[in-house]
Formats: C-alpha cells, structure tokens, sequence
C-alpha cells in the first residue's frame, strides 16, 4: 500500500523569536482557531505576540493539532532585509513579521524565505551576513558587543538592540 507524507501538505508557520518576545503573522481561515489566538493579536501590526516560552508552546501545540507546522527561529538573521524608504515597499511591509525605520532606510523580517527571495528579486538588500557576526559575540561579553560595533556603524547597535535585546 503506498504511503504519502502528510506533513509535506501542512502550511508552514514561523514563529521568530525577537527581542521581547515571540512573532508571527498569518490569515487564518478557520475563525474558531482565530478566536483562540485573539488575546495575542496586534491589530494595529497585523501580527501575533506571545511573551512568555509557555505561551509559545501552547500555541505551537494548537497549531500541530489543526493541521499547521510551526517552526520557532530563533536567530532570524536570514529574514532580515533592508530597503530604502523611498523606495515602494508596501507589499514587503504587509509581509513582514517586524519592521524598524532607520534614518533613509527601513528593516523588514519577512515571515518565511520565499518572502525574503521576492524582495531580493526587488532589489533588496538582506542583512543576515551582518548579523551572523553579531550572534558570534552575543555570547561572551555584552559590554564589549557594543564598543566594538560602534566604531564601525551606530546603526548595527540599533538593529541588535531592537531585534535581538542586546
């Protein structure tokens, strides 16, 4: 008897681990499974927060039962992009999980690969070889993270302080 693997037809869901918490955005079909996830949802963002690992994991068990495949990342530097803010990037906005505007620029996490593979194609730049440095140092000494990535660009400081709560 031929079998099939169910879990290649299941949709995908990231779950990022940022700063203060945990993310994820997606339209749900089913209202029922909605209302479950009200108490997280950020209206004015389009997205879900959870703050605590116990809330997270709730939420990753409602989703296996109903047929989703959650995934956390935990180092979501591959989703990370940049684009200029004069550029159009409506479209990368509706599809991110986080956005910050940084002076002519704005970083965007986009909510899975295929997202972050569209706005390369836009043009964009993707910040994750930057930040994987970052993930090198996070470890060993907060006070000397700082210091050292100051002397080459205030700006990083700022994108780790609000992506990564260092």
């Amino acid at each position: 008897m031929p079998s099939f693997d169910v879990t290649g037809m299941r949709t995908h869901i990231n779950i990022f681990k940022l700063s203060d918490g945990y993310y994820f955005k997606h339209f749900f079909d089913d209202p029922e499974l909605f209302r479950e996830l009200e108490q997280f949802y950020e209206k004015q963002r389009y997205r879900f927060k959870k703050i605590t690992v116990g809330e997270r994991n709730k939420i990753m068990k409602l989703f296996n039962r109903k047929g989703y495949d959650p995934m956390v990342i935990e180092h979501p530097a591959p989703y990370i992009v940049e684009i200029s803010k004069y550029q159009k990037y409506g479209e990368l906005l509706k599809n991110s999980v986080e956005s910050y505007p940084l002076r002519d620029k704005v970083v965007l996490v986009m909510k899975d690969m295929a997202l972050v593979e569209q706005a390369v194609a836009m043009g964009v730049r993707v910040l994750s070889l930057v930040v994987r440095i970052y993930f090198g140092f996070i470890p060993y000494s907060k006070e000397f993270f700082p210091v050292f990535f100051c002397k080459f660009c205030i700006h990083d400081v700022y994108l780790c302080k609000k992506f990564f709560g260092i």
